[in-house]
């Protein structure tokens, strides 16, 4: 073979060798290395919660909570109007124990009320009365007051035209006459009429009238010193009808004024 082609094909064998090992020494050095992909990574943690800081949440802790205020009901004045009076209960039912009967015309203080009842004050005790039987106007305004201070007592009158006297006789110690005016003249005692005495005596002759036979005058209350009653007579003038028909409401304004 001609020397020539043997060295030039033992020479190519040489650097052929030459370029294969050093390719081979860069791979093995990582120089020429692809990278690998690295695997992805497996949580052993829940996911998390996004990065994004959440607000801050600010807990109002709500106060405690305040009763409603009642409206107040403010207070008046109401007056009774049954002639024969008004009970004062201990609370607003018909089956409360009763604390006092009201008189007629009597002026209490009202400051509540209740399915119908009001919640009142009379001269100092403080209970229940059906709000049907109170007006708002005292239906003895407009009358009259009588007072006797010689035996400390006191009443009102609904009419100004009246005249007082007073008369004595065995077992009282003094009758005090009301007076009033008549048309009538076949009235005996025309042209007045006796509408209703009030009797003043002492205790003991009180006994004696009230232990005795026969019509009693009305008790109407004492003081240390008398016992009042109240009586009318058994007929009357045609004309005094409409006010012997206000007697009873008459007789309710009697009021004690002094202890004699």
């Amino acid at each position: 073979m001609n020397k020539a082609l043997i060295w030039t094909l033992s020479l190519i064998v040489i650097l052929l060798i030459g370029i294969l090992g050093f390719e081979g020494y860069l791979l093995g050095t990582g120089f020429f290395q692809k990278p690998t992909p690295a695997p992805t990574a497996t949580s052993t943690h829940k996911t998390a919660r996004s990065a994004t800081a959440s607000p801050t949440v600010t807990t109002v802790t709500p106060m405690s909570p305040t009763a409603t205020p009642t409206p107040k009901f403010g207070t008046f004045k109401g007056y009774v109007t049954p002639v024969e009076g008004l009970r004062l209960r201990q609370g607003p039912s018909l089956e409360a124990v009763i604390i006092t009967v009201m008189p007629f015309s009597s002026e209490i203080t009202i400051d509540g009320e209740t399915d119908g009842w009001y919640h009142c004050i009379y001269e100092s005790q403080t209970g229940y009365c059906s709000k049907d039987y109170v007006s708002k106007e005292n239906p003895t305004a407009n009358w009259v007051t009588y007072t006797n201070s010689t035996y400390g007592f006191s009443l009102k009158l609904p009419w100004s035209n009246y005249t007082t006297d007073t008369n004595t006789y065995t077992g009282i110690t003094e009758d005090v006459r009301f007076w009033i005016s008549t048309t009538d003249s076949s009235w005996p005692e025309y042209p007045k009429y006796n509408i209703f005495v009030i009797t003043v005596c002492t205790k003991a002759q009180w006994d004696v009238i009230k232990n005795s036979e026969g019509p009693k005058p009305f008790y109407l209350g004492e003081n240390a010193s008398w016992v009042f009653a109240f009586s009318q007579a058994q007929a009357a003038p045609a004309d005094a009808t409409d006010k012997i028909n206000l007697i009873p409401q008459i007789r309710t304004t009697f009021k004690l004024i002094s202890s004699l």
